[in-house]
């Protein structure tokens, strides 16, 4: 949580500072981002064990925890299981996860999503699923580049053709500034 005196810093940045304090607040309320004591989802998410996140997500209190943001592992960032497995290219997960309620276009703290790790990993089953669920071809708008963007600057057409193929072009290459 923001001390008063860097809400007055913020704040005298104006409507950006505003901004950020309310995004910040959005996707992490007052809670600090520490490390959490149960991080069985997010492990399972990343080893690709549908198994464990079956038999966890049949528990109200993992349930409710779907779209946690944990920092999970020393350096990285706090992410939800589904941008775990979406980034590990976790495709069954991914589907199961989305099945039980994960939300497609939770950002983490650069305002990555999901898709956007699954198109920077090249994980094209991933990318599909994601879209079928709904998740914005475009991002994020608190994220300086765009799917479809990395795709092009990476040489996916695959990938590419994926995203154009949810929305017309004119909507993708749109940008986010």
């Amino acid at each position: 949580m923001m001390t008063d005196s860097e809400n007055v810093a913020v704040e005298g940045c104006g409507a950006a500072g505003r901004n950020l304090t309310h995004w910040l607040q959005e996707q992490f309320g007052n809670r600090p981002l520490e490390q959490s004591e149960d991080t069985r989802l997010h492990n399972a998410a990343h080893l690709g064990d549908l198994d464990t996140l079956r038999t966890l997500l049949q528990e109200d209190c993992f349930r409710q925890r779907i779209n946690q943001k944990l920092i999970w592992s020393c350096g990285l960032l706090p992410c939800t299981p589904l941008r775990i497995a979406a980034m590990m290219g976790r495709s069954d997960c991914v589907a199961f996860l989305i099945s039980q309620g994960a939300d497609v276009d939770l950002v983490d703290v650069k305002g990555q999503t999901a898709l956007f790790m699954a198109v920077v990993n090249g994980h094209l089953d991933c990318v599909k699923i994601l879209l079928e669920a709904g998740a914005d071809p475009n991002g994020s708008r608190h994220h300086r580049s765009t799917p479809i963007y990395h795709a092009a600057q990476v040489g996916r057409a695959d990938i590419m053709l994926e995203l154009i193929s949810v929305h017309s072009p004119a909507t993708l290459l749109g940008t986010h500034y």
